[in-house]
């Protein structure tokens, strides 16, 4: 059994329609690029819990502690799926 690595290496030149590499990182530039599109999304979904809150008639308190809660738990639940978790997208051979 060959490891990745090995695998990598006897595929040869990388096809014309790949723009980054399994192996590699993409520039900094595009990963805050990435990284700020990633922030707006957060935001719309924060709106979304206020909007909810709100119909909801949810206490100035309330409202703090959910939008709290969503904010963590939106990006812990989007970093498995990145990692490779088995529920995920992540690349696994």
């Amino acid at each position: 059994m060959r490891s990745r690595a090995q695998a990598i290496s006897s595929m040869g030149k990388r096809p014309a329609n790949i723009a980054i590499g399994v192996e590699e990182r993409p520039p900094p530039l595009q990963l805050l690029l990435l990284a700020l599109q990633y922030a707006f999304l957060l935001c719309v979904y924060l709106v979304v819990v206020v909007i909810v809150l709100r119909a909801a008639n949810a206490d100035a308190q309330t409202a703090r502690s959910v939008v709290s809660m969503a904010m963590i738990a939106a990006p812990a639940s989007s970093g498995r799926p990145a990692c490779g978790g088995r529920d995920g997208c992540g690349f696994r051979p």
